[in-house]
């Protein structure tokens, strides 16, 4: 998969996280999301596609337009890019304190975007 991060993540290392973790959560790297997430971590998943293993193989794109976090809020949007499929996406993250990087949230919000 090709990432092309937002220039929204440069100043703030939990801004940069938001965008890893969402870019984890894609790629389905299970042990920075167990190594990233609370023990009772919760995932939901808003949209048609609950099933991200399914959404993009070899050559896809994940494109971030910015990413936000404040306390123990962050957010980002985006697009994934495959071969035949478009989808816009937001990941909203609650995090277990203000100062850990470490998700106890996610909303997920997959869109697909007709041609």
């Amino acid at each position: 998969m090709i990432i092309h991060s937002s220039k929204t993540c440069k100043n703030s290392p939990k801004n940069q996280f938001v965008e890893d973790y969402t870019t984890a959560l894609f790629q389905r790297d299970r042990e920075f999301l167990r190594l990233s997430s609370d023990e009772d971590y919760t995932l939901e998943i808003l949209g048609k596609n609950k099933q991200l293993d399914k959404l993009f193989e070899k050559g896809a794109e994940l494109w971030f337009f910015f990413s936000i976090s404040h306390g123990k809020f962050g957010s980002c949007t985006g697009e994934l890019l495959s071969t035949e499929e478009r989808y816009s996406f937001a990941a909203q993250y609650e995090f277990t304190n203000t100062t850990r990087k470490r998700v106890q949230k996610v909303q997920l919000f997959l869109i697909k975007k007709e041609s």
